[in-house]
């Protein structure tokens, strides 16, 4: 019997193949390669590099999660903690874990946080169990990816962040990760409910005192806040690194980067 390869190189001539890398796949389509995983909680296929194949159908983006969508009361936990948390101008990180009696809240009790950082050990799960979501907070800061979060969020996951907790305009951004790959995706993709006032920052339209740069915005930041904002925000630190990851969709062209961050030395 022939084994599997830890890595497969695909070709999709009919659609999405079979998955067939014990880790990933890479997935040659009409609109470019992209990265395929899955694990016990999701499937993710990311965007690799755009290109127009001639001859071979698109593939486009996916992130599912594979018990079905977070329950509306976990995303209303995370915001309510999050926004107390805001009020001492520090972050917060959570885990959605899911096992054999579904999903479930943790929030690691050794996270050590100030305003723009937070450290934590990973958890160790039971048998069975598998981390749905990591979620963190930028308290009065805009919700985006860092340089940082791009270092550490190096595995098959889903990533959030929410900010601006303190204003009338809250923010979320949530990404797909696979292996250093990313992939944008809607609020309404991972949660059941309404996300309330919160703004989806990769497919809202901006909200007005972004559209003016800022100017005369009040969302509850102080001036160490800005100086935050100005060198980086706030993150998860887990090591230095000089590495920024450009997130973009085949078929739309390449965009800024989410974020730029300045590292620590």
């Amino acid at each position: 019997m022939q084994q599997r390869p830890y890595v497969d190189y695909l070709i999709a001539r009919g659609g999405s193949p079979p998955r067939s890398g014990l880790i990933y796949d890479y997935l040659l389509a009409g609109d470019g390669v992209w990265l395929a995983a899955e694990n016990a909680a999701l499937r993710i296929r990311a965007p690799v590099a755009p290109a127009d194949v001639r001859g071979l159908p698109p593939l486009g983006g996916l992130c599912e999660l594979r018990h079905g969508r977070l329950p509306a009361g976990l995303w209303e936990a995370c915001v309510a903690v999050a926004r107390g948390v805001a009020a001492t101008r520090r972050e917060i990180l959570f885990l959605v874990i899911h096992g054999p009696g579904g999903y479930r809240l943790l929030i690691p009790e050794d996270q050590v946080a100030t305003p723009t950082r937070v450290a934590y050990t990973p958890p160790v799960l039971a048998v069975g169990e598998a981390v749905a979501l990591a979620l963190h907070s930028h308290h009065t800061m805009p919700a985006f990816f860092s340089a940082i979060d791009d270092a550490d969020e190096r595995d098959l996951g889903l990533y959030g962040v929410v900010g601006r907790l303190l204003s009338d305009t809250p923010e979320v951004l949530l990404r797909g990760g696979a292996y250093v790959h990313w992939l944008p995706i809607p609020w309404e993709t991972a949660f059941a409910g309404s996300r309330g006032a919160f703004r989806d920052v990769a497919f809202d339209p901006p909200h007005r005192h972004e559209r003016d740069n800022h100017e005369g915005a009040d969302d509850g930041a102080t001036d160490d806040d800005e100086r935050a904002r100005r060198e980086g925000g706030a993150a998860r630190e887990v090591r230095p690194t000089q590495r920024l990851v450009r997130t973009w969709l085949p078929g739309q062209g390449r965009t800024r980067p989410l974020a730029r961050r300045k590292e620590r030395a």
